[in-house]
């Protein structure tokens, strides 16, 4: 459920700064370790990319979709086009798969996806970084 709060850019700033770690764990271990973890950091980069976005608007999504509601209202906001969402949303889905189920990633799912992923992870970090005035 979308509901409105009291934009809070010092907690969005907070969350991006704490990202920064999973980027930098991320680039240093990506190929040296499960894909399965370096996918499920992905995500989380993503997901808490949005969250803050959406903190800095005063936003928040709560209750058993949040998460689908947020990759859906991520891909309105930054006009991603329907294969981009379809994308983000399977992402969402097997990351669930893989944190509730033990499903793993494959290798060549990160091979293949890598790019895609790293370009979503920049167009929100763009968004986010203009949204709360933050110096790259």
């Amino acid at each position: 459920m979308k509901i409105k709060i009291q934009p809070d850019l010092e907690k969005a700033k907070g969350i991006k700064n704490l990202i920064q770690s999973r980027k930098d764990f991320v680039n240093n271990f990506r190929g040296k370790i499960f894909p399965t973890v370096i996918c499920e950091n992905y995500y989380e980069i993503i997901k808490e990319l949005a969250t803050a976005l959406f903190l800095s608007k005063g936003v928040k999504f709560v209750g058993e979709h949040a998460h689908k509601e947020l990759i859906e209202n991520i891909a309105k906001l930054l006009n991603f086009e329907e294969s981009l969402l379809n994308f983000l949303d399977d992402f969402r889905v097997r990351r669930n798969g893989s944190l509730y189920y033990g499903e793993p990633f494959e290798k060549v799912y990160l091979n293949n996806n890598k790019e895609k992923i790293e370009l979503l992870i920049k167009k929100i970090e763009d968004c986010l970084d203009k949204q709360i005035g933050a110096e790259k």
